[in-house]
């Protein structure tokens, strides 16, 4: 009989063990989800926040004015993403700034035709030290 209480005792001990470390791994499963969520929370309240400035600062001034104020923030905020697009000749990112170009008025810039244009021209709109400002006169004098 003795060594079936010491076999009881050890398969006590390893189940406590064992649901000792699943809650452990479970918590700091729950503290990661909860850390992941935030950040994503902060990243598009700070896009949202950014573009909505932009906007908010312009309103006043001309439509266009107001049209190139959006378009230099979504190329701020969306620079990595527009530059991942460009090198694959088009995407969504490249359909929205084309979208908000053909805002601004006459131009007729198509999203195609855009992304084809930013892929033959990537190494001269990223390169090294191009700033927002010199991106968006680029490409806006392509669409102009």
């Amino acid at each position: 009989m003795p060594e079936f209480s010491a076999l009881i005792h050890r398969s006590a001990a390893t189940s406590a063990l064992g649901l000792f470390a699943l809650a452990v791994t479970g918590c700091s499963a729950v503290v990661s989800t909860t850390n992941t969520t935030a950040d994503a929370v902060h990243t598009v309240s700070h896009g949202v926040s950014v573009s909505s400035r932009s906007s908010t600062n312009v309103s006043s001034g001309k439509p266009e004015e107001a049209t190139s104020a959006r378009t230099r923030a979504f190329v701020e905020n969306q620079h990595l993403a527009l530059q991942r697009e460009a090198a694959a000749g088009g995407g969504e990112h490249i359909d929205a700034l084309a979208r908000l170009m053909a805002d601004a008025g006459p131009q007729n810039t198509q999203s195609a035709e855009l992304g084809a244009w930013m892929q033959a021209n990537y190494a001269e709109l990223f390169s090294p030290g191009t700033s927002t400002d010199q991106l968006v006169s680029r490409i806006e004098r392509h669409a102009g």
